[in-house]
């Protein structure tokens, strides 16, 4: 076999071995205080908060604060991705920007917008508690410029806290992501993202090694 198929070949091995692990739930964290599952109950009906990370993020000399990441889990079995940020009282600047990646070829059911009780499948309006609302929210980049869900702010200043910033997607799956708390300066933390659903991995793994096979073939 030539280094061509054996590198294929690999190739479908890591998307078949891989593919269900990416798209694995992860181990539930215990959820921030900070969003509370009647707070989703009450705004999302039947939804429940499947994992949460809360994250120290600090750009020296500029801010310093916490980033929490949620996924909530709709009545449908699709999922949602909640973002907060908290600007800690000694900042110097105020947040500009909050971003969420990687969101491309994702459709999402409406409008990225926050969770408070008018939030809806078509847009979202106000905070669940009196956060800092964005002014604009943008998508870019990648397939389809949505790579990343962009929560631009007029600023959050030190000692406040952004309202929940939701991305509702129609996937049923997620793994690990990034966000990014921008003031000029940019300062990722860890979060969450869409995956692939297993079965869908599995097939492409699957038609990877049969391509590999039929060229095997046509050589002997």
């Amino acid at each position: 076999m030539s280094r061509f198929l054996l590198a294929l070949a690999a190739v479908a091995g890591l998307f078949v071995l891989t593919g269900p692990a990416g798209a694995t739930p992860l181990p539930p964290n215990t959820p921030n205080p900070g969003l509370a599952a009647s707070d989703v109950s009450a705004n999302l009906v039947g939804a429940t908060i499947v994992t949460s990370v809360s994250t120290p993020v600090t750009a020296p000399g500029a801010f310093s604060g916490t980033l929490n990441a949620y996924v909530i889990r709709e009545a449908g079995g699709t999922y949602d991705f909640v973002y907060q940020f908290h600007n800690n009282a000694g900042s110097t600047d105020p947040v500009e920007r909050i971003t969420g990646a990687s969101f491309a070829g994702w459709s999402a059911p409406g409008t990225p917008g926050f969770l408070d009780a008018g939030f809806s499948s078509s847009n979202g309006t106000s905070s669940i508690s009196g956060g800092v609302n964005p002014a604009t929210v943008t998508r870019t980049g990648g397939t389809g410029a949505d790579r990343v869900v962009g929560f631009n702010f007029t600023g959050i200043a030190a000692g406040a806290d952004s309202s929940f910033l939701v991305v509702r997607t129609n996937a049923h799956a997620f793994t690990a992501g990034t966000a990014a708390v921008i003031d000029g300066n940019v300062t990722s933390a860890p979060a969450f993202a869409p995956a692939p659903e297993p079965a869908s991995v599995v097939l492409l793994g699957g038609g990877l090694a049969g391509l590999c096979f039929a060229a095997r073939r046509r050589r002997k």
